[in-house]
């Protein structure tokens, strides 16, 4: 039997729409954060790292990108490693839009790197996307990121809790927080299979306290315990090569 959610969704639909006009209507609107999208730090071995993906790696909900994940991740790894990164990241961004983006940047660069970290997933969530078409569009990034930038390790956060968000509507986090729980699990079981790649569930708390101010973004002091677990994990990864 589907679950509740998914047979209610036709007559919830309508009322989920107003809902979510409304929400946009009253949300603070966060700019991406600034600062250089790409560079060098640390000592010791060569890593590459490329991080991909949405708002949350755009650093949407801090100032600059020292304090964003693509910071918080060079920090956790440049004591081990000498990180050379770039960013491909853009608020709203799909799986469907990020390969599009990915595509679009092999005609400009051509450089090649060792681990991506994808940050992907709340957006499909939130338009509803089947588990099907999910994993098929975040299977294509995941191959052309080996193909075409030559990714040896990939490392994926699993899709936020979207049922824990203050900004949405009791409607919406019942509706989009039981969807965003199915594609997690989906992607889990995905990744399990894959070799190189490491699937890293999404535990950050969603209280006021660990959110940005517009209710809907991690803040600086979970763009932290992003980093750390993230470099934990792209560490772990890369030394069993």
């Amino acid at each position: 039997m589907l679950p509740l959610d998914i047979l209610l969704r036709p007559l919830l639909l309508p009322v989920i729409l107003v809902q979510a006009i409304g929400v946009r209507r009253r949300a603070l609107s966060l700019p991406e954060a600034i600062g250089p999208r790409e560079g060098n730090s640390g000592i010791g071995p060569e890593l590459r790292l490329l991080i991909v993906g949405d708002s949350s790696a755009a650093g949407v909900g801090v100032h600059t990108q020292s304090e964003a994940l693509s910071g918080q991740l060079v920090k956790a790894l440049e004591t081990e490693f000498s990180v050379t990164w770039r960013l491909i990241a853009k608020t709203g961004a799909t799986c469907r839009s990020t390969l599009e983006m990915l595509i679009d940047d092999r005609t400009k660069h051509t450089d090649t790197f060792d681990v991506v970290f994808i940050a992907l997933g709340v957006n499909d969530a939130v338009r509803l996307r089947s588990k099907r078409t999910f994993l098929r569009r975040h299977q294509a990034v995941r191959a052309i990121l080996r193909a075409q930038f030559s990714a040896t390790s990939i490392v994926v956060p699993g899709v936020p809790p979207l049922g824990g968000f203050p900004a949405l509507t009791g409607l919406m986090r019942w509706v989009l927080g039981a969807h965003a729980k199915r594609l997690d699990h989906a992607l889990s079981r995905a990744l399990s299979r894959e070799a190189q790649t490491a699937y890293l569930s999404f535990d950050l708390p969603l209280t006021a306290d660990a959110m940005a101010e517009d209710g809907y973004h991690p803040n600086a002091q979970s763009y932290v315990i992003l980093g750390e677990r993230g470099g934990a994990g792209i560490s772990t990864l890369v030394r069993q090569i």
